[in-house]
């Protein structure tokens, strides 16, 4: 959802970015979006928690088939951890293979399935689609189930695990 220190010069500010519709239609229905703002351009799941409401999905109980568009940069490895530890979902990340917690969930068991093409994701200002996005991304699964929508959803790419 977010881009913090991977996209803004020298890591400032904030940078929203949503995941286009055609993936989450794709893979979906979700029980639960922990990762989303109230003014989000469509709803990815029957509930969503909305950081900008002072809402923080760190705190929050977890139910059901999860999707998470976690905050990108330092921020991401809380949200893996709990997203590890619920067990259920699947969560699109950059597919930054070298760092400390994509090593970490690979060598735990975590699912990994690598996009084909870059993302286009929708842009805060305007809602639409951007241009690609900087680096590759993939998604992180874990479960059958999670497999089974990823393997049935035609996203173009590859499971590495």
């Amino acid at each position: 959802m977010t881009f913090v220190a991977t996209d803004p010069a020298g890591g400032q500010g904030e940078n929203t970015w949503f995941t286009p519709q055609s993936i989450i239609q794709a893979l979906g229905p979700f029980d639960m979006d922990v990762c989303t703002v109230s003014w989000r351009p469509f709803n990815t799941a029957k509930l969503h928690i909305e950081h900008d409401k002072g809402h923080c999905s760190l705190r929050a109980d977890w139910y059901g088939f999860v999707w998470m568009n976690p905050p990108y940069g330092k921020e991401i490895e809380p949200f893996i951890k709990k997203f590890k530890e619920h067990r259920s979902g699947i969560a699109l990340v950059f597919a930054r293979m070298g760092t400390s917690w994509m090593q970490d969930w690979i060598r735990n068991g975590g699912g990994v399935y690598l996009l084909r093409k870059r993302i286009r994701f929708i842009n805060k200002d305007n809602m639409k689609s951007s241009g690609s996005a900087g680096a590759d991304s993939c998604l992180l699964f874990l479960g059958d189930k999670a497999r089974v929508r990823i393997e049935a959803s035609g996203l173009e790419g590859v499971f590495i695990k």
